[in-house]
């Protein structure tokens, strides 16, 4: 309950949606707006968030908390998240020559969609168009 407590405050809801809006065209513009050496700001929200999904993606690697109740109590969000910085992720793997960053929230993503494929769900889920327009 702790988990779900901290993943479901007003911060973590907000810094979600923040980090969400976030719009870029490729990943030099990403770095040009939001980079951690030119938006430090941004960068300490961004990696917050990400690390504590690959956190939550290495509890369940390691079987102490089950796959379901992350899928119930925030699959969508952690999912919808995942997506949007799946190319940002691994692009900055191979330019800082870190293959491991953030790969329990890959890991963690990967089974969400298994979940949703197995659930009959597209493995994608969709922004809502408010969402995808703050």
């Amino acid at each position: 309950m702790q988990l779900y407590q901290k993943i479901s405050s007003i911060e973590a809801m907000n810094l979600s949606l923040e980090l969400l809006a976030m719009e870029w065209t490729d990943f030099d513009d990403f770095i040009s707006k939001y980079d951690s050496e030119v938006n430090p700001e941004n960068g300490g929200k961004r990696y917050s968030y990400w690390w504590m999904v690959d956190g939550l993606g290495y509890l369940l690697y390691q079987d102490l908390i089950d796959a379901e109740m992350v899928y119930q109590l925030g699959g969508w969000a952690i999912l919808s998240h995942w997506y949007k910085w799946e190319p940002i992720i691994k692009e900055y793997r191979e330019r800082i020559a870190n293959p491991e960053l953030c790969i329990w929230f890959e890991y963690l993503g990967k089974e969400l969609e298994k979940m949703r494929k197995a659930k009959g769900l597209p493995p994608h889920p969709s922004l809502p168009q408010k969402l995808s327009k703050l």
